[in-house]
């Protein structure tokens, strides 16, 4: 089979990763080219031909070649516009990497490619006018309209996403359950490969007094919960003279980080957290080696599945994750989950993990099992058998778009004349192909 794997390609990028293992596994049984946009600094190391067509956009003409299409999509409209404007031209099979778009087309509203009331309405076609009326509310004081966590989870807008598309694959069962719901054609659930990594030394175990070493990883922004860790930390002495907690990652939202800040200095914090930053890729496998215990936590989640948990569960460091999102499908006894919210839950989590090293090395045990488990090659195997079932859902799926249009037709004429060739079209469409879908569906 002959794949264009569209995706991002450059920069500190998980979905990058993935599409690096997974074309690479791909690459022992198919013929697979990575389609790249411009980035920011150098891009992956290259496990097939790259096709960079933004650079090139004739070499768009040679899709016709392909038998599938793939398009990598995120919510950061920088990393994903250009693979979103050829999905739209030209349909084929979404990989949809997060269950929250709303920061994609808030993006646009922010360089002014979509004026807010655009978006707004795309809230209320997916959500509905009351969504779209709560999210205008929410908008945060001198903020944006997506800034607003509360309602993120009510309007994803992830359905925006997948206009025109032949197939979805997506990694978690809640977000294959609202696109099944949204969306009418094939999808496909696959589990998230980790990307395999050298191993790292054991963490050191210090000998109390010395400090337990917390890590949290990832752009620093309010669903991160870094202040429920604060709170804990200011509220329980004992456990903070025994722990540093380190917070690495850029900066996603400079009021919350000012907020973190000052925080840290009124609970006189200041010897037990830091805030590190980002932290370049050569510092990364230190910082990774320095904990002995990964703080996960998210809510609301935006992810379809964490690629940032794989990583952590790999080393075999106990990880800590709220229970909710996509964290809701790893195995109990591989993390340690946290109710969200439950800031006494989460103290008496961090309590046992920071005086029991056994029961450390039990659950980083177990999770490095876990996550050791999901291979790019079995990810390949998937998704390389569902091409063949969205390439079987794709006629009856752009019969229905060529209904829809046609229904949503403002003159009655045009209306007509089109029902009429849809109707044509649908006689034809008693194929196997066709009737193998629908069947199954």
């Amino acid at each position: 089979m002959r794949i264009a794997w569209f995706t991002t390609y450059g920069g500190r990028s998980a979905i990058a990763d993935f599409s690096h293992d997974v074309v690479e596994a791909l690459g022992a049984e198919h013929e697979v080219e990575l389609w790249v946009p411009e980035a920011r600094g150098p891009l992956r190391a290259p496990v097939a031909p790259i096709v960079r067509f933004t650079r090139n956009p004739l070499a768009l003409r040679r899709l016709h070649r392909a038998d599938a299409v793939v398009y990598n999509v995120g919510n950061d409209v920088a990393s994903h516009r250009a693979v979103m404007a050829v999905a739209r031209a030209r349909p084929g099979v979404v990989v949809l990497h997060d269950a929250v778009m709303r920061h994609y087309y808030g993006g646009l509203v922010a360089d002014r490619s979509w004026p807010a009331e655009r978006y707004l309405r795309a809230v209320a076609l997916h959500h509905g006018p009351q969504a779209a009326q709560r999210v205008a509310r929410a908008r945060l004081p001198g903020g944006d309209l997506w800034s607003a966590i509360d309602t993120w989870e009510e309007a994803p807008l992830f359905a925006e996403a997948l206009a025109g598309a032949t197939g979805v694959v997506v990694h978690g069962a809640a977000l294959e359950e609202r696109v099944r719901a949204a969306w009418a054609g094939p999808v496909a659930r696959l589990a998230l490969p980790a990307s395999p990594r050298p191993p790292l030394d054991p963490p050191i175990a210090p000998p109390p007094p010395d400090p337990i070493v917390l890590v949290a990883l990832g752009g620093v922004t309010a669903n991160r919960r870094i202040e429920d860790v604060l709170a804990v930390l200011a509220a329980r002495p004992e456990l903070a003279r025994r722990v540093r907690y380190v917070v690495a990652g850029a900066p996603g939202d400079d009021r919350y980080v000012r907020a973190l800040r000052e925080r840290i200095a009124r609970e006189r914090l200041e010897d037990v957290v830091r805030l590190a930053g980002y932290v370049p890729d050569a510092e990364l496998d230190a910082l990774l080696s320095s904990a002995h215990v990964f703080v996960n936590l998210r809510h609301p989640s935006t992810e379809g599945a964490s690629a940032s948990l794989l990583t952590q569960a790999l080393t075999g460091r106990p990880v800590v994750v709220t229970d909710g999102g996509s964290f809701r499908d790893v195995p109990d006894d591989v993390v340690a989950k946290v109710p969200v919210g439950d800031r006494d839950a989460l103290a008496a989590v961090l309590e046992r993990l920071v005086t029991d090293p056994r029961e450390r090395d039990r659950l980083g045990t177990a999770g490095a099992r876990w996550a050791a488990a999901h291979t790019p090659g079995a990810y390949a195997g998937g998704i390389a058998a569902f091409l063949d079932t969205a390439a079987a859902a794709a006629p009856v799926l752009a019969l229905c778009d060529r209904v829809g249009r046609a229904l949503a037709a403002d003159d009655d004429a045009t209306a007509e004349r089109s029902l009429a060739v849809a109707a044509e079209a649908i006689a034809t469409l008693a194929g196997d192909h066709g009737r193998a879908w629908t069947t199954s569906r």
